[in-house]
């Protein structure tokens, strides 16, 4: 398949993906007051920061592997397995957590821990298919997922059940029909061996991915929840809504960033050669960034109540920041690209602990000092100095050519 054929589906499916949870927070937009809504954003919230950490300890060390060692079979039943095991410990441990809750958070975060634990697993069996076969088989798995939650969705608004939990879980329970399309290639049955062999060996690069997920993006999640307890639900709410409204820029750069990963990994080019291509990967997205936010400003009021409910009026607050926020993160995945091609990851690990105080200390003090607003002011400010400092540590780091 061509450059343009897998970022076209790379970026078709991402956008299959990301529209799932765009159709769940339209719907519950629509029918649930700001506090549940914000106990909606907290749900989603603790899912992203799990599915994120999954994505870096499973799937980025199942694709860095793939592209070195021939059999397949052992790495499909492995990286199958141990995600069977992290699923089932979010789902249980968030239950359980959302027991000593009160209120709309309990229902949205307890169903959060089923429906979250189907679609991490879903999301591994994503990319073990896309190694395996191509985009367009992902495509059909994501789009199956899509058909029944719109449906379920739309039920739930008809009968007027105003629940978060409901919502959350007929999110969940649809991306169960995608299982059926999944190719019968991919369904390896693991064993206690494979699995414990597959996480020795994956072990060093899970551990250093984790932290670098989490002291990026992960450290903004933490920083979010962090300022709901603070702040309450209402911030929550503001911050997923704007997340809503923002969403096409995480479609267009994890769409990229799928598409290219595997030619990246594969890549047999200088260091100048992709240092270049890291940093067009960067303008591109940052670009395009600024350009949809622009896009956002000058759109209808009334057109985008009309289309997205609630949750357009709900973002309007912090809007600016985030996309900004937003832009900078895009701004930072070519560097990111770069060490997946350099095989390096400690490189990234310790700037990335330290950067990760910077969200939930900046966060507060934008709080402190201007409330909602400022506190996404702060989310902000740390997006740029974690996005300048990825950048000089890897024009910094010295690898031999790849």
């Amino acid at each position: 398949m061509s450059k343009f054929g897998s970022a076209f589906w790379g970026v078709l499916d991402q956008g299959l993906y990301s529209f799932n949870a765009l159709v769940l927070a339209i719907a519950v937009g629509r029918e649930a007051s700001p506090t549940a809504f914000g106990a909606y954003g907290v749900a989603f919230t603790v899912f992203t920061l799990a599915i994120t950490a999954s994505r870096a300890m499973l799937v980025m060390p199942f694709m860095m592997e793939k592209s070195r060692v021939s059999n397949r079979s052992v790495d499909t039943a492995g990286v199958l397995g141990l995600t069977v095991a992290v699923s089932g410990l979010f789902g249980s441990t968030l239950f359980v957590a959302a027991l000593f809750f009160n209120g709309s958070l309990r229902p949205a975060l307890a169903t959060m821990a089923i429906s979250g634990a189907f679609v991490i697993f879903q999301d591994v069996l994503r990319y073990v298919t896309l190694s395996a076969y191509s985009m367009r088989r992902v495509c059909t798995i994501d789009s199956t997922w899509l058909s029944l939650n719109v449906l379920l969705q739309l039920a739930l608004l008809l009968l007027d059940t105003r629940s978060v939990g409901m919502h959350i879980g007929a999110w969940g329970v649809s991306v169960l029909a995608s299982f059926a399309v999944v190719p019968k290639r991919v369904w390896q049955i693991p064993s206690r061996t494979i699995v414990c062999r597959y996480f020795r060996q994956n072990f060093s690069h899970a551990r250093n991915l984790v932290i670098e997920a989490v002291g990026t993006s992960g450290s903004q999640y933490v920083a979010t929840l962090g300022l709901s307890i603070y702040m309450g639900l209402t911030f929550a709410g503001e911050v997923r809504a704007a997340q809503v409204l923002l969403g096409p820029l995480v479609v267009a750069s994890q769409g990229l960033l799928m598409a290219a990963l595997p030619s990246v990994l594969r890549a047999n080019g200088t260091r100048k050669q992709v240092l270049t291509n890291s940093a067009r990967f960067s303008v591109l997205l940052f670009c395009f960034a600024i350009f949809y936010f622009a896009v956002l400003v000058a759109f209808p009021d009334a057109l985008g109540a009309a289309l997205f409910g609630g949750t357009w009026t709900i973002a309007q607050n912090l809007l600016l920041p985030l996309a900004i926020s937003q832009a900078l993160g895009a701004f930072a995945l070519g560097a990111t690209l770069a060490f997946r091609a350099f095989d390096i990851t400690a490189a990234t690990m310790e700037l990335r602990l330290w950067l990760f105080p910077l969200a939930p200390s900046l966060g507060l003090a934008g709080a402190i000092l201007g409330s909602n607003l400022g506190a996404a002011i702060g989310l902000a400010a740390a997006s740029l100095i974690a996005s300048i400092g990825l950048w000089l540590r890897l024009l910094t780091t010295k690898v031999e050519n790849v």
